[in-house]
């Protein structure tokens, strides 16, 4: 029975950041710089390789540099970059993003129903289609596929919580440490949406202030397709974009907290898996 709790994990990262909050947000902006750099954005049209080549194996290096961290290295170190059993890395992170692929079936599934069934629809009978499919009403039509398509997407959801803690077992050369200990790691998973949930309030109050806005811009024009409605109709308001972009910022910069979570969790199992071995 391990006695690392979700509040205690949940301290020490705060506490973590607090105390070394440079490094780790230093740590966090190596992955970035790329994107800053205005010679190398064109190499983010080599993203599916990049992604399987460095962006993977750099996550799980990571993990490693964060273990380094919790033992009292610097955090931006050169253990973030994958050179240490690279290929092994590789080889995990293909692994493992064929079965985040499995998780994404249900929804993908949807999409290609939708795709098959409006093929060769004009867009007359699309609308058309998408009213039956709302009783009679266009709008409704739309909010119900979307809320399937919405529930189709915990499926990846899930499973991203339930391999949250994988790369941090292989950083610490024990991936049996997750084992029995799935559910706490969805709990610390959950509990570290605590640093992304003004983001994601933003995120979906723009999505539902542009969806309703596009869904009463195509009821107009279809109902009176002589006249197109104004294209500004579709714009969220300006406060609600500055508070998104704030938030993203704030998001950035608490992710090393929610990052370390898994990290201090599954340290303390094994420190503890190890004090009970030694006692034995």
């Amino acid at each position: 029975m391990t006695h690392m709790t979700i509040k205690k994990t949940m301290l020490e990262s705060i506490s973590r950041f607090k105390s070394s909050k440079g490094d780790l947000l230093r740590a966090q902006g190596m992955t970035l710089l790329f994107l800053l750099n205005a010679s190398l954005r064109p190499l983010a049209l080599l993203c599916p390789l990049m992604l399987i080549f460095i962006a993977l194996p750099m996550r799980q290096s990571t993990a490693e540099a964060m273990q380094l961290f919790l033992a009292g290295a610097p955090m931006a170190t050169v253990a973030m970059l994958p050179l240490n059993g690279y290929w092994k890395k590789v080889v995990r992170s293909l692994r493992m993003t064929g079965l985040m692929l499995l998780w994404m079936l249900p929804f993908a599934v949807m999409l290609g129903l939708l795709l098959y069934a409006l093929t060769g629809m004009d867009f007359l009978t699309a609308l058309g289609y998408l009213s039956s499919l709302g009783g009679g009403d266009f709008g409704q039509g739309i909010i119900r596929y979307v809320i399937v398509l919405m529930l189709m997407l915990l499926f990846p959801i899930f499973g991203v919580m339930f391999h949250s803690g994988t790369r941090h077992a292989c950083a610490l050369n024990d991936r049996k440490l997750v084992k029995g200990h799935r559910g706490q790691l969805i709990r610390l998973w959950l509990s570290g949406l605590m640093f992304v949930l003004p983001v994601a309030i933003c995120v979906v109050a723009l999505i539902a202030v542009i969806g309703v806005s596009a869904v009463q811009f195509t009821t107009e024009w279809f109902n009176n397709l002589m006249a197109v409605p104004s294209m500004s109709a579709l714009m969220p308001p300006k406060w609600l974009l500055a508070v998104t972009a704030a938030s993203a910022v704030l998001m950035l910069v608490t992710n090393p907290m929610r990052s370390l979570l898994p990290a201090i969790f599954l340290r303390g199992v094994k420190d503890e898996k190890e004090q009970e071995d030694a006692a034995a």
